[in-house]
């Protein structure tokens, strides 16, 4: 009653010996701390042991991501599994934007500019996804010359890393398909100038019900 009072999250006894006896429950202590905003207790934080998550299966940690990434601000979660190590265990794709800098468009760092895409992104999960993983090719293309950060075609690769990971994740062939077409199309080369004709080649090339779900993602 005291931990609810203060909005604090711990085990039920030692932190090591739950997370022994069911790693899902590291990743559950996450979403937890997203999906109730509550704060997390010093030594369960302490005793997350990321390597203990290769046991357990991608449908289970599937469905755990799905809850975590529907909570209303999940960036600061999974920034908080990343400092862990958590993260590179489940998404090392996503993890490795950490440090790769964008240029002068971009505040922040692939993965805090990934984090902040998910946090302002509508709460559906097609979305939320897309939004989580549409720079998640930007380590692997990054170009600098002259000065200037370049990332040529990170979205085409971004595409295939997209299908990879929700493959892994054991989604749906349709949801991973929706999911890699909005990385792959987020760049969409359409603005106010556009003539008609140019409007018309693009929701050919994307199908007319994903027009408006590519806007959001941009």
């Amino acid at each position: 009653r005291r931990d609810l009072r203060l909005r604090l999250l711990r085990t039920v006894g030692e932190p090591k010996e739950r997370f022994a006896e069911d790693a899902l429950r590291m990743l559950r202590f996450f979403r937890f701390l997203a999906t109730l905003g509550f704060r997390a207790h010093r030594k369960t934080l302490a005793a997350i042991d990321p390597p203990l998550i290769r046991h357990i299966s991608p449908e289970r940690l599937r469905d755990e991501l799905c809850r975590l990434l529907l909570a209303k601000s999940p960036g600061s979660t999974l920034s908080a599994m990343h400092r862990t190590g958590l993260l590179e265990e489940i998404l090392p794709e996503l993890a490795l934007g950490d440090g790769v800098t964008q240029g002068s468009f971009h505040r922040h760092d692939v993965l805090r500019h990934s984090l902040h895409a998910l946090d302002n992104t509508l709460p559906r999960l097609d979305l939320r996804w897309a939004a989580l993983l549409h720079d998640v090719a930007k380590p692997m293309t990054r170009f600098e010359k002259s000065g200037e950060i370049h990332f040529y075609g990170h979205d085409v690769e971004g595409e295939k890393l997209t299908r990879a990971i929700l493959n892994r994740l054991r989604y749906s062939s349709k949801f991973t398909q929706k999911v890699a077409l909005l990385v792959r199309w987020h760049m969409f080369p359409v603005h106010a100038r556009s003539t008609d004709k140019a409007l018309r080649r693009f929701i050919r090339k994307v199908g007319k019900d994903n027009v408006l779900d590519l806007m959001e993602i941009r």
